[in-house]
């Protein structure tokens, strides 16, 4: 039997474990079954920028639930993957808060607007983040001439890494994720 993603973000049986107690529950209700990116534009026309982060937050983590219950030979905790990627979003915003909050003394040599590829392009922007628990983030973000995302990957990695070594495997998670 296919299964599509909306039923396996939100209603295979250790997905539905992570929303069936949270205030999005309504909201896919409401759309049932249909499509993700329709799911999504559904609950961003209902919340917050902020709520629609954590979302994003929970999705991951029932795709992460989902793929455990099936692939992996010991039981897992839904609720503890959700506390996981709660907290990296929670820790994500407040280094954004810091490093944005000193944007307007520090001229940017960056360009202030995404500019999209040439046509059978994809774009990818990288990155990498460093964490107060000596962790890094590695994330990468593929966008076509038309704007759409073909994907999205971020990786927790330990250890603290030399800041050119860390961009430079962000250039590779970009790639071969």
């Amino acid at each position: 039997m296919d299964e599509s993603m909306s039923r396996a973000l939100f209603f295979c049986n250790s997905a539905s474990l992570i929303w069936e107690h949270n205030p999005f529950w309504s909201h896919i209700r409401e759309v049932g079954e249909a499509q993700f990116v329709i799911m999504f534009k559904h609950i961003a026309g209902k919340v917050s920028k902020k709520d629609l982060c954590l979302f994003a937050a929970l999705s991951r983590a029932a795709w992460t639930s989902r793929n455990k219950a099936i692939f992996d030979d010991h039981p897992h905790c839904p609720q503890l993957l959700v506390a996981i990627f709660v907290n990296y979003v929670e820790q994500y915003n407040g280094y954004s808060r810091r490093v944005h909050s000193n944007q307007a003394s520090c001229p940017s040599i960056f360009a202030k607007k995404w500019k999209k590829p040439n046509g059978g392009v994809v774009k990818i922007n990288v990155d990498a983040a460093f964490f107060q628990d000596n962790s890094m983030g590695l994330g990468a973000v593929a966008r076509n001439a038309e704007g759409q995302i073909p994907f999205t990957a971020a990786r927790r990695v330990a250890g603290r890494w030399d800041v050119n070594v860390a961009e430079a495997a962000a250039c590779l998670f970009g790639v071969w994720p």
